[in-house]
């Protein structure tokens, strides 16, 4: 994404979800110029966290697109302990009238992303992981894209796998479960309300917010990640895939 670790634009700074969304279908047709490519009819975008707010708008935008949508820690809706209350809203938005490039603070503590303290120390050694303060342009429109999506979402019409680490204290599970429209039984499986019946929720134990970085977790994601799209494209697809791999 622009304006993170070593992209290109200004640090932390949004002020249209689009100009993100036309990012992704230009990579999206530069893959598919290649001829390797060109006649792939299985796609699937995955989106963790901010990430996950702009692939469900792309998708939205260009639906036909896609075979499936992955949304890993999806920052659909911010985690109670990073809600902004209505005050510092009218405050934020007041702002960005006239100095919507002002940094604020960084977006969360960083211990919040793993627990393990290796990990932790190769997240902050790694430059392609921003750790500029969050300005307040990129605030005010993800403020305005999460308050529009729930009435979008409804859209969406594709399989979806939402993943998200049981001890996330970035992102909201209430998030995930309105991508899915779904909810919770009292033995915590989850039922779906929506035309989605390929789509699934996954929770893992002991994972914090990035869960691809997280020993003892990341490859139990891994393993759910490929195996939910293999079941997405199926037969003469998975043999290929399984092939590439053990080669």
């Amino acid at each position: 994404m622009r304006g993170w670790g070593l992209s290109d634009g200004e640090s932390m700074y949004m002020n249209d979800i689009e100009t993100f969304v036309e990012d992704v279908d230009m990579y999206y047709k530069e893959i598919h110029k290649q001829p390797a490519y060109a006649k792939v009819t299985n796609r699937f975008i995955l989106g963790k966290s901010i990430g996950g707010l702009i692939a469900a708008y792309s998708v939205l935008e260009h639906p036909h697109k896609y075979s499936g949508l992955l949304g890993l820690s999806a920052a659909y809706k911010p985690h109670p302990d990073h809600a902004v209350n209505p005050v510092l809203e009218k405050l934020l938005w007041a702002l960005n009238a006239f100095s919507p490039k002002l940094p604020l603070k960084q977006i969360f503590d960083p211990k919040l992303i793993v627990k393990d303290t290796d990990a932790l120390e190769k997240w902050y050694s790694d430059p392609l992981c921003s750790k500029a303060k969050i300005r307040v342009g990129y605030a005010v429109e993800a403020l305005r894209c999460r308050k529009e999506l729930p009435d979008l979402v409804s859209e969406i019409n594709l399989p979806m796998l939402m993943m998200i680490g049981e001890d996330d204290h970035v992102v909201s599970l209430d998030g995930l479960e309105m991508m899915l429209n779904c909810k919770r039984d009292k033995n915590f499986d989850y039922y779906l309300m929506a035309p989605h019946s390929q789509s699934q929720m996954k929770i893992y134990e002991g994972g914090r917010h990035n869960l691809l970085a997280e020993p003892g977790v990341k490859e139990k994601v891994i393993g759910d990640i490929k195996d939910w799209i293999l079941r997405r494209v199926g037969g003469k697809m998975v043999s290929t895939f399984r092939s590439r791999v053990a080669e």
